[in-house]
């Protein structure tokens, strides 16, 4: 912006002249895309570099999206909270996820999405779409259970491109190439599926700008906020819909559906921040370079290539972390899409076969923390495992393994978790296999996983985990009915039923209290009997 900021061939430049030989190229996009990080920032930067001479000996890594992490899904839940509880718990609500776009299919031209960067080698679609199902199962998990939410064309249970009410803001009609849909397209999807309640959710700026406060609007016919709105930070909008997309007064006869348009990030300004430094934090760790405080001994490291994926795992047999690893399956398709030809290319595969796996040859490494963050509620079964660099991402699932404690793990359900840096948490993911002191699970994004575990025993869920009942209880089991047979298979029924039991005290709360009144009434009956 001239008069504020100088261009970034200028710093790059300047970084150059005075002796810089590693350097980091961060973009904020949500969406990883060759247009933005490559064509934009990443040649222009080289280009600076090779005129003064140093592009060869310059070590370059690049922090290409903040999308599909921990942190970046957090963020979302916290942006769309006010919108969706505006609404009586149990409503059904259709929810519109807005990205950027960019054209497919366009009619070749001189533009640099046909020339010097032509749409048909572009990932952006890919990337984009892979965040959106990330961002789809977080809001779900988040408010799922207290709301009909809609992500589909007529409520299906798909993640189909073609089935999802994802849309790009930007683009319409043929420069979409019959493979995405605008806003107006998903809107008028939904409204002719019978959703009167409709939120869009524009995730792929980090703040409110001229893209989604007027650009989007205008191609889209979505109204405007008024300027004296957006001039004291108020950048959401709520309206009414006719059928055919008009504005009309909410209450009316012509109104169909009641539309939110959310703001993008604007005022969650620390927690985009947040979610750019786990990335950046990543690209930093390529150089080495880790947070001050973090104690972290780094156990195995090797290269993997995009090409080939990989395998690698801790073998060391005295090793505190022996058993973790990670399965990174080879580039599915080696030649998308840097072969394609205009007539034959593939924007996006089903999610479940995509173009990619890894995005370029990366030092994979696995450490254990010493000093992990705390788990709140959770019981630690486990060391806290570091893979590297933090924030990696993948276009298919890849497979983790950590070592978990067998002693621990009994009476509780032991699950993998991931640490979110936005909310100081531990994020629950799903197991795929847990045997062996080993639990496996899949991701798209490194971190710093740990196993965890939750109890299963009800008298804990009752009472709480040192309550004076609990204790009691204890001192029952391994005072006298562990040495006696009929005792010991007393206990193996009721670690048996334990987690049935607590199931449904989390679904019933009517069965909880009958089955509080029920154990009050044992507890009385132990108390008298070991006075």
């Amino acid at each position: 912006i001239t008069g504020y900021t100088e261009h970034e061939q200028e710093v790059a430049r300047a970084f150059g002249v005075e002796g810089f030989r590693k350097m980091l190229i961060a973009r904020e996009t949500t969406d990883n895309n060759h247009y933005a990080n490559n064509f934009l920032s990443g040649n222009y930067i080289k280009e600076a570099l090779c005129e003064i001479g140093v592009l060869d000996e310059t070590e370059i890594y690049q922090t290409r999206q903040v999308g599909r992490t921990p942190e970046f899904n957090a963020m979302n839940v916290m942006n769309l909270k006010q919108y969706i509880e505006a609404y009586p718990e149990g409503s059904t609500i259709g929810i519109i996820y807005i990205t950027r776009g960019l054209p497919w299919g366009s009619v070749p031209g001189t533009s640099a999405m046909s020339t010097q960067h032509p749409w048909h080698l572009e990932v952006y679609h890919e990337n984009a779409y892979l965040n959106y199902l990330s961002w789809k199962k977080a809001i779900q998990k988040a408010y799922g259970d207290r709301y009909n939410l809609v992500f589909t064309k007529g409520g299906v249970e798909s993640d189909l491109l073609t089935d999802n009410l994802y849309t790009y803001a930007l683009y319409t009609g043929e420069k979409l190439g019959d493979h995405f849909q605008s806003i107006r397209d998903a809107m008028q999807s939904a409204k002719a599926d019978g959703i009167d309640k409709l939120i869009l959710a524009p995730c792929h700026w980090f703040y409110d700008d001229f893209d989604n406060l007027c650009d989007m609007r205008l191609q889209n016919g979505i109204p405007l906020v008024p300027k004296e709105k957006t001039g004291a930070g108020v950048f959401d909008l709520t309206y009414c819909e006719d059928a055919e997309g008009n504005e009309v007064s909410c209450g009316s006869e012509e109104a169909v559906a009641e539309v939110t348009v959310a703001p993008s990030y604007s005022n969650l300004p620390e927690e985009f921040a947040t979610g750019y430094y786990v990335v950046l934090r990543g690209t930093l760790e390529r150089f080495g370079l880790y947070p001050e405080g973090l104690t972290l001994t780094t156990e195995v490291s090797q290269v993997m290539t995009k090409l080939n994926g990989g395998t690698l795992e801790v073998t060391n047999p005295t090793s505190e972390i022996k058993g973790a690893g990670i399965a990174i399956p080879a580039d599915p398709y080696p030649t998308r899409p840097e072969g394609f030809a205009p007539q034959e290319a593939v924007p996006i595969n089903d999610p479940a076969d995509t173009n990619d796996c890894m995005w370029e040859d990366t030092v994979i490494n696995i450490g254990h923390q010493l000093n992990p963050p705390v788990m709140q509620g959770i019981h630690p079964a486990g060391p806290a495992v570091h893979f590297g660099p933090y924030r990696t991402f993948f276009n298919r699932d890849v497979s983790i393994s950590i070592p978990y404690d067998r002693a621990v793990a009994i009476g509780k359900e032991i699950k993998p978790y991931i640490y979110n840096d936005l909310t100081d948490s531990w994020d629950e993911l799903e197991s795929e296999s847990i045997k062996n002191g080993l639990l496996t699970f899949k991701t798209q994004v490194l971190g710093l996983f740990q196993a965890g575990g939750t109890s299963l025993c009800p008298a804990v869920q009752l009472y709480g985990e040192n309550a004076k009942e609990v204790v009691l209880l204890r001192n029952l089991r391994d005072g006298i009915l562990s040495k006696s047979p009929g005792g010991q298979e007393l206990i193996r029924l009721y670690y048996e039923l334990s987690p049935m039991a607590v199931k449904a005290m989390e679904l019933d709360k009517g069965f909880k209290e009958v089955l509080q009144e029920m154990a009050d009434g044992i507890l009385e009956l132990i108390a008298e009997h070991t006075e």
